[in-house]
């Protein structure tokens, strides 16, 4: 299936940690969760496990719901969840948990454990996603003695994906914009036309004419979902003086072992 391409879709944005990795609770204290992220490969009609350790950093004991939640990106990149079974990509019906409920004594852990089944269908190998959230009730501080709630979360993602799959990543199009202030950046929509996500880090290099590297940089991880097209922006940060040049990116990918290169010749004029 084609990547639908949003022809108005501004090439900026902010970049964004996909999960919470700890929440804070009264007197600066956290509960974490570890690993915040599972990316397993089952083969249809197999079942894998994993295991989530939560533990209460806090002066004082600590009770955790853990729920179970589809979610997706937003427009603005982040991170929304739904109620289990909404979206397409659901693990509902295809995961087990236990504990859902426990409480933690100051310094104490608890390991929650997981079960996920792939789907054995053909048309079913797509990659499933979805979130546990180990949600914290208490009164409301700002609204003290009225009985409003206050629900902290801290979440663990879980993806799924086929052990066969084929990727597609690919650059739509590619610029170097200069904006009012004369900086210089650049700017790259990209296709992730495969049915499991891609996860990648960047790096870049500016060459000049002579071929010397005049500027390099790393932009932290970025996310694209299964059938999703993103922008990507840096900005550069010298001053560029006239003369040719060209931009070498390279785009390293997670639990793929795939590297692709994409080159933006641009020329700066007197």
């Amino acid at each position: 299936m084609a990547c639908p391409i949003n022809k108005n879709l501004i090439i900026l944005f902010s970049l964004f940690f996909l999960v919470f990795f700890g929440f804070c609770l009264p007197g600066e204290a956290s509960v974490r969760v570890e690993p915040s992220r599972f990316i397993l490969h089952v083969a249809p009609g197999e079942r894998d496990t994993g295991a989530i350790t939560v533990t209460n950093y806090s002066p004082f004991p600590v009770t955790l719901d853990a729920v179970y939640y589809d979610w997706e990106m937003d427009e603005e990149f982040e991170l929304v969840h739904y109620d289990r079974g909404t979206l397409k990509e659901t693990l509902d019906g295809l995961i087990r948990f236990n504990p859902r409920q426990f409480t933690l004594e100051p310094g104490q852990s608890q390991v929650v454990r997981f079960t996920v089944e792939f789907p054995e269908e053909k048309d079913e190998q797509f990659e499933r996603r979805g979130i546990i959230f180990f949600e914290h009730l208490e009164e409301d501080p700002d609204f003290e003695g009225t009985g409003a709630m206050l629900k902290t979360m801290i979440g663990t993602t879980i993806y799924i994906r086929p052990v066969e799959y084929i990727f597609s990543f690919r650059v739509i199009e590619n610029h170097v914009v200069t904006a009012p202030s004369g900086q210089k950046f650049g700017a790259l929509l990209l296709a992730n036309a495969s049915l499991v996500h891609v996860r990648f880090e960047t790096t870049f290099k500016v060459f000049n004419s002579d071929g010397e590297v005049v500027e390099e940089g790393k932009i932290p991880e970025l996310v694209i979902l299964p059938e999703q097209v993103r922008p990507l922006y840096f900005p550069l940060q010298r001053v560029y003086s006239p003369g040719d040049y060209r931009i070498v990116i390279e785009f390293d990918f997670f639990a793929i072992g795939r590297k692709v290169t994409e080159t933006i010749p641009f020329h700066v004029g007197d």
